[in-house]
């Protein structure tokens, strides 16, 4: 795996690697994406096989300009609204695909999903590319987005051809996803755009939510702020870890891992924190709850999610 900077130079190498049908993984305002060309059939499906993807779940073409949009997709007017209004920004758009999308990267369906970062790495990338960039989050199938360019050497080693390290990600947790394919619309996954910032443009949506797997190998707690202090007490002989705000974790004993984080910075945080425990032998791990409001409702969606998948971890250790 080569390791690039962000200068032009760099990224037109990127951009060469990625003509040629290979892999490269590039910062986004969200996460770290893993891309390839889009319309080349065999650079997808070597992406599908590195990230252990399933063959039925389709990838996102990236765009670096709303006119791409129209090549491989049928635009409705919610879409364009949509778009004039978040393009670039963390929402994806599923629509109805055109003839030129593979079926490999559609996932065997007749729609195709769009984003636009809001990051000028990733723009200029895909505008040096001179294609439509397929980029799934660059982690395996299963695992923790990366929201730095060290994540995802430790994921991939040699497995891709080149990362262009941006830093780390502004937001931190991935895009929304709005399938406008049927009526009303559908949030498919909840995140970084608030579904009330949706619901202002495209009226009521119906909310279907297909957030991924964050696998965490110890025990989750969600709780709330106050009721921390009373948890961890409870844990004796435990190892334990809390992820919550400044003022919880002055109260905890020394003998506690602590992860603090703030209403302001819970989202970029939290796959950096998902991953550092994974890093750690704690038996179990307790983060503070937040409101479901804006962004909020997409860190509790990751948070559930990271629960049930931990419960199953822990349920075949001790079988």
């Amino acid at each position: 795996m080569e390791i690039l900077s962000i200068d032009e130079k760099s990224l037109k190498k990127a951009a060469e690697i990625i003509k040629k049908g290979g892999l490269v993984a590039f910062p986004t305002e969200t996460v770290y994406g893993l891309g390839c060309d889009g319309l080349n059939e065999k650079a997808v499906k070597r992406l599908f096989k590195v990230k252990g993807r399933p063959p039925n779940r389709p990838v996102t073409l990236h765009i670096y300009d709303i006119s791409q949009a129209y090549e491989v997709a049928e635009v409705n007017k919610l879409a364009k609204k949509l778009m004039d209004e978040f393009f670039p920004g963390p929402l994806t758009i599923v629509l109805e695909k055109k003839a030129c999308v593979p079926d490999i990267t559609s996932g065997g369906s007749n729609k195709i999903a769009i984003r636009m970062p809001a990051n000028s790495i990733a723009l200029k990338l895909i505008e040096l590319s001179q294609t439509l960039v397929a980029a799934p989050s660059a982690n395996k199938t299963g695992g923790i987005s990366p929201t730095k360019a060290e994540d995802v050497i430790e994921e991939f080693k040699d497995e891709i051809d080149a990362v262009v390290n941006g830093g780390e990600t502004e937001v931190g947790i991935e895009s929304t996803v709005i399938d406008l394919t049927k009526k009303p619309a559908r949030i498919l996954r909840v995140g970084a755009i608030s579904v009330e910032e949706i619901e202002k443009i495209v009226g009521k949506v119906k909310i279907e939510n297909r957030s991924g797997h964050y696998n965490i190998k110890a025990k989750i707690i969600i709780a709330e702020k106050d009721e921390i202090p009373e948890i961890v007490e409870s844990l004796k002989g435990s190892k334990i870890g809390v992820c919550a705000f400044p003022e919880i974790i002055e109260k905890l004993k020394s003998n506690v891992k602590t992860f603090s984080v703030t209403e302001k910075d819970y989202s970029k945080k939290l796959f950096l924190i998902m991953r550092e425990i994974n890093k750690l032998d704690l038996d179990v791990v307790i983060f503070q709850k937040v409101e479901e409001r804006g962004v909020g409702k997409a860190i509790m969606e990751r948070l559930r999610e990271a629960k049930s998948t931990s419960e199953k971890f822990i349920q075949r250790q001790n079988e």
